[in-house]
Formats: structure tokens, C-alpha cells, sequence
């Protein structure tokens, strides 16, 4: 693609002052984001070596006080040796009754705080038991021998041994056995070793002490990878295993995932345990993102100036080059009194002035060469009049005329024949026909066909390609007649131009037909891509408001999400109306209770009406049946359009809708719908071009009143593909009146379920003129306060008050769909597994059994139906639900529900969804159709 210099200046100008811009601040960013790293991971290194030297002095202090106390029973347990002492350690109670002080001492051992001892055995030098006692009858102490570790390292090194941790039970409490030497007052040599099974629970509590609410969790890991102590006593008693990392830093944790991890090691003895402290990356970086917004916005502000000045620089200087470039367009174009300033004195300024002198004399010369062309032009003109003189009889001919003998020599030519061979006069003629047809022409004989020609004595037409002078060929129409018996004329068009339209025809026929086929690609790649963020943005609405925000707060998400809404709703126009245009809409006729689909729409419109206090009426004349055959969705988005604007442009009043037999046609009987307002109405100038794309009532209409101004031209569309036309009636200040006609087929069958009201109850206003009325005011609200889908309450739509709720799986390609997923149905009780996409559901589905799976199958579900199918054999029965479009979704509504009319085998038992859920995700559709799903699931 050419580019102006213009253009490459300025990009060289902004490039010049913001790349440099940039790169600072991505410096400046990185260095604050390691910056903020690392006083991260000092402070979680602060808070597990403050977590390792309180575990360090626990235990030793409990060494310490088991010396203690075996110094004290010691003494007494080698002076009760008997058959008392014998008989008090086979009945599990060691001193009781001879050593009474022994017991107290025991005892207090047993109710330490934060240690509470199981038991207690003190064997002597030679290995003898002087002593064996467990926390009660109950809980009679293990019998060790001197080839215990706890006795024989104590012993030999003369240090407290610490044992492994093991786990108590219930709970899955950390428990360590601590053998401790008794020196001999004497020598200080051990002369017994007392050998505790203590509980750590001391080591819980600091754990659970310090985990705080931002992110952070601290836990144990001792030498076999094992975690031994954790706030949630849940990872604890599941035997979870964690390999420390060789390295602190940004490391994945305990859930799997990359956090900010930091490690301190406790020793005790021989055995080291292992102090970790990890916390999440959005809570460690938290500063860090923060300075890196701020800096965003200030590398902002310098861009926007960079660039300005930059835009500003390379005005200055293209500016004289810019109007060299004026003055030479118009000496191109004719204009040689145009002259360029020569405003600046510099080279561009010399170059100016140099320009305007060559212009003047280009224009002396070109006046010179003028006189010269009329000169030739006069001589010319003179010598046609004397050719035209003699060849008047050809050149009255716009056609190419040649006169051959009965041999088809050539005797004549006119010019225009000439013209079309690039021949000369003298050079054609005496040339035989047969020398004009290529080479490669189909073979003929010229001599027998003008044989031929001259004994019928009638006219020939046919087509063949003739030879020019220059070699090239073209395709010539010939007609040939003979003029007598010597003579034959040959008429000859040129018809390479129709050739070529009617090549260029072909091409545009196929062009078109691509660029249909490209349209509905568009479509398709459009739906996809403008839903997408859409729902994405409806979907972190809905997850913030489940945060239990602020009124004003849930005021502004509200009004954020309607907005959203809206959009979609413009973004769904568009797309229909393009689908319209590019024929890829198809009606899909069904039987329906037209009673039931009016009511319906109405009542969707009483939260529009209640503040205006309208009243909204509706009635069938009693020839309009009422079980019909159409599209009831795109009858109902005409009606819901054109209700939808009678409510909007009518402030106060009323708006009506009957129903009558149209019967202009007999042979195709129609439905006559007429939508009544009493609002601001609209000018005769308008109402022409009111059903055209992108057309409102006025200017100041469209200031008031949202809209993009494509409703009415999709409702006209939709109208005609029912079968029927659309048209209005209004007065400015009085009211509109919209009329519209559909053909129709009366329903095959009338299935009871369809005579059922919508709602259970009687329906408000329902005469037995098949009239109904939504009206605004106390009475009527009261009438109307139940309205016909309203929201489940969170209690009906969570998952069973049994737990653990089911296993629900996720598989979603959007990261932000899967966040909102996994966040509603976690928040609903069910246990939830996400994960990116199919294949990743198979390896999950391989690992683990799931009661539901929610799979992205994207907006065609033919195209991902193999990805389907080998998720639903690895289910192994779990159901499917497949999130889609609306519009997969409404399809899949529909087929459901005619093959459950038909009895046939339910959804799923074909490679299709058991259900589908479209985008944007909805809470209560979401948690209903899971329910649904998974209560006509045997087994469920």
C-alpha cells in the first residue's frame, strides 16, 4: 500500500518520541514489580522463621520439662523396685499407690497445655522399665525395650532424641516421641532415659495463629514430605504430601498453583521439619499493581503530549513541501497559472521559485505546440473529406464489410474492417478469407462453404475467431450472403466486448456467490466475537453483585448491566438484520397457542409500565383461531418490537393490541395485528421511510429515546418472510397505530397441555371474549405483582443439603466464563473442577468421576460433535450440558421439545447435549438447568 511522506513523517515523529516513552516505563515497572517481589518474600521469610523459632522453643521446652519430671520419678521409681512397683506397671499405673508424689508429677505432665503427654516410660541404664504409664487406664502406654532408638541415643549421646512425627488418632494429631536422658547427679552421666509420646498440638495452634485473611497460609512439612501440621485439619488428616522447592520465590504451592513461597527449617535432633509460609501472587503484588496503574496513567498523559508534539513538529515541516505538492497537481491538471508560495528563504523556498519559472515557460512552449496540433488537425480533416468522397458506401458502415470473388479473395474492405484486422487497404485486399482464421481455428473448407453459400443463395450467421495483422485473434460475428454468382459479402461484428461481458458476468455471478458464502463467515465470526466480551462483562456484573456490595454500589452494577444488555440487544438486531439480507434466516414453523404467546409478551412489560401507570389491553376477535401453525419466535419478536415501542414513546395514556381475521385473500387466510398508542405519534414526512435500516422519527426523538433505529426495518423483514405486509398510521400529539399481517395455517393438533393458563390461577382480566389487560396503578400492581418467570430463591436453586454436594465439572475456552462459573457453583454448594477446554476434560474425566459436565462447545455444534461425543463416552452416564449461543441454545430448545412430543429417547442419547445453556451465563438459568439435568438423570 503507497504511503505518503506526510504519513511517514509523522509515524517517524511519534515513534521517535513515544518508543523511548515506553521502554522507560517497562523498565520502571519491571523494577517495581521485583522490588515489590522481594520485600514480599522477606516479610513471609519474617513470618516463617518467627513461626520456626516458636515451634523450636515449644518443643525443646517440653524436653525440658520431661527432664524435669524424671529427675524428680526417677529416684522414686528405682527406690519402689518390688512387687508393688511390678504390679502398679502391669495395671498401666505405674507409682499408684506407694509413689504418690511420683503421680503428681506424672499427672501434670499428662495436662500440659499445648503438649498434652500419652504416655511416659523411664527404663534404667541396663534397659530395665522403672516406670511405664499411660494418659489414663484407657490409653495404656507402648512397651519399649533397650533397643528402642528413644532409649538408645539418649543414652549413648547423651542429648534428647526426637522421634519422627506420627499421627494420633482421632483427629490426625501430630505426635513426636521424645527420649530424654536423666544424668546421674554423681557423674552426669545418663543413668536413665525417660521416653514421652507427646502431642504437638501446640505446633496446630501456631500454624493456625499465624495464618492470617490475605492470602496467606502457613503450614509444616517434616522429612518425609508428609504435611504435619496445617490451619485446615482437613489436608492434615488426608495425608497430603508437598516437596518443599530448592528455592524460595515464586513457586507453586500446596493447591498446585504459583505463589509466593518462603522456608525455614527446624531441627530438632535429627529430624528437621520444615517451616513453609506461602501467599497468593494478587496478594503479595498488590502495591506493586497499584504503582503500576499509576505509572500506566502517567506514561499515558506523556504519550498523548509526545504525540502531539510530534503531529505538530511534522506539520511544520511538511507544510512547504505540502504546497510544492498543491502546485504541481495543478500544473498536472491543466492549471498553468497556478504558482507556489515561496514564503520560507531556504531550499525548499529556491525550489518554489525555480517550479514557477518552469511552469512559465512549459506554458509558452505548450502554446506553441497548440498552433502546431491545429495546424495537423485542419490537414487531417481535409483528408477524410476527399476519403469519404470515395469510399462513402463503406464508411457509412459501422460495421466490418468485405466483398470476396467466389474463391474468397478478398476484392473490398471498408475501414471499419480495416480497423478491426490492422490491415491496410492495400495489404487486405488480395488476400484470401482463409488466411484471416488461426491456425489452431477448427478445420474448414472456405471453398466448399461458399460453394455452398452460392448454390442456396440465402444468408449464413456464424461465429470464428479472425487473424489480425499483429498475429492476435478476436471473435467475430459474420453474417455472408451472396450478391451474385461471383460475388459474396460479409458482414462482420466484433464481439470480443460482449465476450467479455459475458465473461465478466460469470465472474460477477461467482464473486457474488463468494461473497455471500464470506457474509454468513462474517456472521458467524461476528456473533461470536461481539457476544463474547458482552458476556464476559454481564458475567463479572453478576459475580460483583454476588460480593453483597453497597446500594450505591449495586445501584451503579445494575445499571452497568442493563446497559450491557442493551447492547446485546442492538448487537442481536444487527446480526438478524444481517442474516435477513444474506437469506440465512430460516422460519421454522411450528403449532403454538397464539393466546398463550400474546399474554406472554405482555406480561413481559410490567416493569416498563408500572412507573408510567399505562394500561396494556389486548383482545382476539372471535374468528382468530387460536391454535395456529407459523414461527412463533419471530411472531413474537415483531410484537414484542412494536410493543416494546408503544410503551417507550407513550408517556401516559394506554396501549392496545387486537387480533382479527384478515381475509383479503381467501385463498390464504392472514391474522390482522394492530398495536394502538395513545403517544407522541409521528409526522407524515417520517412515516415513508420509517421501515427503512438506521431510520428514527427525528433527531430530537432519537436524543430522548435509545434505540439504533433497525427495529422497525427487521419487523418488516420478518413480516414479509411470514407471508404478510406491515404498515402505520399516526397523528403527531394523537397516537400511532401499527398494523401488521402474517399467513398462517391452522395448527394439526391441539395438545392439552397448550389449554392450560400460563401461570396457575386464575389470569388477571381474561374475559371470556379472549381479552386480557395489564394495567398500571395499586390495584393493578397488587394484580401483577407475581410476574410470570420470576426469580428462584437462592435456597431452591443451590445444590442438596447433603454433603459434599455434586462434582461438577467446567470445561470453557473463556477464562472469564470460567471464573463466573466456577464462582456461581461453588457459592451453590456443588464441588467444582475447571478446566480449559475438551482435552483437558478427558484427562479430568480419566482422573475422577463427575456427576455433571458443563463442556464450551462453542456456536456450531455439528463442527465440535466429535469432541462432544468423546466427552460424553468418557462421562461414563454423567450428563452434558453444553454451553453455547442463544441461538444453538433455542435450536436445541426446540428439537427437545418436539422429539419429547414424538416419545422419543431423551436428549443426549443421541451424541447431542443432554441441555444447553446460553451465553451470557444467568444465574437462575444456570442453577435450574443443572437441577433439571441432573433430576431426570438416573441415578442423580
Amino acid at each position: 500500500m503507497k504511503q505518503s511522506l506526510k504519513s511517514r513523517l509523522t509515524i517517524n515523529f511519534v515513534a521517535l518520541a513515544v518508543i523511548p516513552l515506553l521502554l522507560v516505563a517497562l523498565v520502571v515497572a519491571w523494577l517495581g514489580f521485583t522490588v515489590e517481589r522481594r520485600q514480599a518474600l522477606a516479610l513471609e521469610g519474617e513470618v516463617a522463621l518467627r513461626v520456626a523459632e516458636r515451634m523450636q522453643t515449644h518443643v525443646t521446652g517440653l524436653a525440658d520439662a520431661l527432664l524435669q519430671a524424671g529427675q524428680a520419678i526417677a529416684p522414686l521409681a528405682r527406690a519402689a523396685r518390688g512387687p508393688v512397683a511390678a504390679t502398679g506397671v502391669a495395671h498401666g499405673h505405674g507409682l499408684s499407690p506407694v509413689l504418690p508424689g511420683g503421680v503428681r508429677r506424672l499427672d501434670r505432665l499428662f495436662h500440659m497445655p499445648g503438649a498434652p503427654v500419652l504416655a511416659v516410660q523411664i527404663l534404667d541404664a541396663d534397659g530395665t522399665t522403672l516406670l511405664n504409664r499411660g494418659a489414663g487406664p484407657a490409653a495404656p502406654a507402648p512397651q519399649r525395650t533397650a533397643s528402642d532408638d528413644a532409649f538408645v541415643a539418649p543414652m549413648t549421646t547423651g542429648l534428647v532424641y526426637y522421634g519422627p512425627v506420627t499421627f494420633s488418632l482421632p483427629g490426625a494429631r501430630p505426635m513426636m516421641t521424645l527420649g530424654v536422658p536423666l544424668p546421674d547427679p554423681r557423674t552426669g552421666k545418663p543413668a536413665a532415659v525417660l521416653v514421652a509420646d507427646c502431642r504437638l498440638d501446640g505446633i496446630r495452634d501456631m500454624v493456625a495463629d499465624t495464618t492470617g485473611n490475605s492470602g496467606e497460609v502457613v503450614y509444616v512439612v517434616d522429612a518425609a514430605h508428609r504435611v504435619v501440621a496445617h490451619p485446615d485439619a482437613n489436608v492434615v488428616l488426608a495425608g497430603t504430601l508437598f516437596t518443599p522447592p530448592r528455592e524460595e520465590g515464586v513457586q507453586k504451592g500446596l493447591s498446585g498453583t504459583l505463589v509466593l513461597l518462603a522456608m525455614r527449617p527446624v531441627a530438632l535432633g535429627a529430624q528437621v521439619l520444615t517451616v513453609i509460609a506461602e501467599r497468593t501472587m494478587a496478594s503479595a503484588m498488590t502495591a506493586a499493581l497499584g504503582a503500576i496503574v499509576s505509572l500506566a496513567a502517567a506514561v499515558l498523559v506523556g504519550v498523548l503530549m509526545s504525540v502531539s508534539l510530534a503531529l505538530f513538529t511534522a506539520r511544520r515541516v511538511f507544510a512547504p513541501i505540502e504546497n510544492l505538492a498543491r502546485a504541481a497537481r495543478a500544473v498536472q491538471a491543466g492549471d498553468l497559472g497556478y504558482r507556489a508560495r515561496a514564503d520560507a528563504p531556504d531550499e525548499l523556498g529556491e525550489l518554489a521559485v525555480s517550479f514557477n519559472s518552469m511552469t512559465c515557460q512549459l506554458s509558452s512552449t505548450l502554446a506553441g505546440l497548440q498552433d502546431k496540433v491545429q495546424e495537423l488537425t485542419r490537414t487531417q480533416q481535409k483528408l477524410g473529406e476527399r476519403e469519404k468522397a470515395y469510399r462513402d458506401l463503406f464508411e457509412t458502415s459501422a460495421e466490418g464489410i468485405l466483398v470476396t470473388d467466389e474463391r474468397l479473395r478478398v476484392l473490398e474492405a471498408n475501414q471499419a474492417m480495416l480497423s478491426m484486422l490492422g490491415h491496410s487497404y492495400r495489404e487486405l485486399t488480395g488476400l484470401d478469407y482463409e488466411d484471416l482464421i488461426p491456425a489452431d481455428a477448427p478445420a474448414e473448407n472456405p471453398a466448399q462453404a461458399a460453394a455452398a453459400l452460392l448454390a442456396s443463395g440465402g444468408t449464413v450467421r456464424s461465429e470464428q475467431r479472425l487473424l489480425r495483422r499483429d498475429g492476435s485473434s478476436f471473435v467475430a460475428d459474420i453474417s455472408a450472403r451472396a450478391v451474385d454468382q461471383h460475388r459474396i459479402q460479409l458482414v462482420v461484428r466484433d464481439v470480443t466486448a460482449r465476450k467479455r461481458m459475458e465473461a465478466d458476468l460469470v465472474a460477477a455471478r461467482t464473486a457474488a456467490e463468494d461473497a455471500s458464502r464470506a457474509k454468513g463467515e462474517f456472521l458467524a465470526n461476528m456473533s461470536h466475537e461481539l457476544r463474547t466480551p458482552i458476556s464476559n462483562v454481564m458475567g463479572m456484573i453478576d459475580m460483583t453483585l454476588s460480593t453483597n456490595p453497597t446500594d450505591e454500589q449495586r445501584a451503579y452494577l445494575l445499571q452497568v448491566k442493563a446497559s450491557a444488555a442493551s447492547l446485546l440487544r442492538i448487537i442481536n438486531d444487527v446480526l438478524d438484520l444481517s442474516k435477513i439480507e444474506a437469506n440465512r434466516l430460516r422460519l421454522l414453523p411450528e403449532d403454538f397457542d397464539l393466546h398463550d404467546l400474546v399474554e406472554r409478551i405482555l406480561a413481559s412489560f410490567g416493569p416498563d409500565i408500572r412507573p408510567k401507570r399505562l394500561r396494556l389491553t389486548w383482545e382476539a376477535a372471535p374468528s382468530v383461531p387460536r391454535y395456529v401453525r407459523t414461527d412463533p419466535d419471530r411472531l413474537g419478536q415483531v410484537l414484542t418490537n412494536l410493543v416494546g415501542n408503544a410503551v417507550k414513546f407513550t408517556p401516559h395514556g394506554a396501549v392496545a393490541v387486537r387480533l382479527s381475521f384478515h381475509n383479503a385473500d381467501p385463498a390464504r387466510p392472514r391474522i390482522l395485528f394492530e398495536i394502538t398508542d395513545t403517544g407522541i405519534g409521528i409526522p407524515d414526512n417520517a412515516q415513508a421511510t420509517l421501515f427503512d435500516n438506521f431510520t428514527q422519527v427525528d433527531s430530537s426523538y432519537s436524543k430522548r429515546f435509545q434505540g439504533t433505529g433497525l427495529g422497525l426495518a427487521i419487523c418488516k423483514r420478518l413480516v414479509e418472510m411470514l407471508g404478510g405486509s406491515i404498515w402505520v398510521e399516526s397523528e403527531p400529539g394523537q397516537g400511532s397505530s401499527f398494523f401488521f399481517t402474517i399467513a398462517f395455517t391452522p395448527a394439526r393438533a391441539t395438545p392439552a397441555a397448550w389449554s392450560a393458563p400460563l401461570d396457575e390461577g386464575p389470569r388477571p382480566n381474561a374475559g371470556p371474549a379472549n381479552a386480557g389487560a395489564t394495567e398500571a396503578g395499586p390495584e393493578a400492581e397488587r394484580a401483577n405483582a407475581p410476574e410470570p418467570h420470576a426469580p428462584l430463591p437462592d435456597a431452591a436453586l443451590a445444590a442438596p443439603d447433603a454433603a459434599p454436594g455434586p462434582r461438577v465439572l467446567v470445561a470453557e475456552r473463556n477464562g472469564i466464563h470460567r471464573l463466573c462459573l466456577r464462582t456461581l457453583l461453588t457459592d451453590a454448594g456443588y464441588r467444582v473442577q475447571d478446566v480449559p477446554d475438551a482435552d483437558a476434560a478427558l484427562a479430568a474425566l480419566a482422573a475422577e468421576a463427575h456427576d455433571i459436565v458443563l463442556l464450551d462447545t462453542g456456536d456450531d455444534l455439528a463442527h465440535n460433535a466429535p469432541g462432544l461425543a468423546a466427552v460424553r463416552a468418557a462421562a461414563d452416564g454423567a450428563p452434558v450440558i453444553a454451553l453455547t449461543s442463544a441461538a444453538v441454545a433455542e435450536e436445541h430448545a426446540r428439537a427437545e421439545e418436539k422429539a419429547r412430543a414424538r416419545a422419543r429417547p431423551p436428549a443426549g442419547g443421541d451424541g447431542l447435549p443432554d441441555d444447553c445453556i446460553a451465553r451470557p451465563f444467568d444465574r437462575e438459568t444456570v442453577l435450574t438447568t443443572i437441577r433439571r439435568v441432573l433430576a431426570r438423570t438416573p441415578g442423580a
